[in-house]
């Protein structure tokens, strides 16, 4: 029960320590914000991400189980099509984008819905526009792609790409936000340090747990102990100065 109470008394100990110096962490949470805000403003490019879906069949054909098995594994194949040199290579051809087919690729990203034949493409770029049409341009070609490769009768597009008005990665504003939670969390934890650390002994409490000693007594520091001190000092130096006249 005593370590306990220690314990207790020292976390509130440190949280008016905390208190005292909270303008420390406001201080440095504004700064860390004004200086995230100014480094993604001025060194970052905002990134643009659109997305299309295509759904795969055989036409004429009613699904069963087997079908419905073998439809996701053909997924599977048809996100390698996709991205693969095939298709990217020929996109760039036919744009005349001044990329490889490798960077295109890393750009693209392919998922599959469980237990469909539905595919999602999503395509991120610098330039909204750019990214429309690149993912459109790997719509049409990956779909003449699949149907060549695999045993599939058709490709069709569920929605086409459209040009995105919003940016997709961090901006600004959210840069800002997470650079003030970080720099909170820092002054916080040098705070917690520095008062882990401080090992002065303010108190007859303090005496005892960092000393393990017992205090016998007190004593008081009053305000009229420091005037008659300082009356004393006065009287004390106009003697010396009638002693150094006569």
């Amino acid at each position: 029960m005593e370590h306990r109470d220690e314990i207790e008394f020292d976390l509130m100990q440190m949280l008016r320590f905390l208190m005292k110096r909270a303008w420390i962490v406001v201080l440095a949470a504004v700064v860390c914000a004004v200086g995230g805000f100014a480094v993604s403003k001025l060194l970052s490019t905002p990134e643009y991400t659109t997305s299309c879906r295509i759904y795969v069949y055989e036409e004429g054909k009613e699904m069963t189980y087997n079908d419905l098995v073998i439809a996701t594994q053909m997924t599977n194949d048809c996100e390698i099509i996709i991205t693969g040199h095939n298709v990217t290579k020929k996109v760039v051809e036919n744009l005349g984008l001044n990329m490889s087919a490798e960077s295109l690729s890393k750009r693209l990203k392919v998922s599959s819905e469980a237990s469909t034949r539905i595919l999602d493409l999503e395509y991120t770029d610098t330039n909204p526009e750019r990214a429309a049409a690149i993912l459109n341009e790997v719509c049409a070609v990956a779909s003449v792609q699949i149907k060549e490769i695999t045993s599939v009768d058709a490709v069709k597009t569920v929605f086409e790409a459209e040009v995105p008005t919003t940016p997709s990665s961090a901006g600004p504003t959210r840069s800002a936000m997470l650079a003030a939670i970080l720099g909170a969390v820092l002054a916080i934890g040098v705070l917690v340090v520095i008062f882990l650390m401080d090992d002065t002994i303010r108190s007859e409490d303090d005496v005892e747990r960092y000393l393990g000693l017992s205090t016998l007594g007190a004593i008081p520091i009053s305000e009229e102990l420091g005037v008659a001190k300082k009356l004393a000092e006065m009287a004390k130096n106009k003697g010396a100065a009638r002693f150094a006249k006569k």
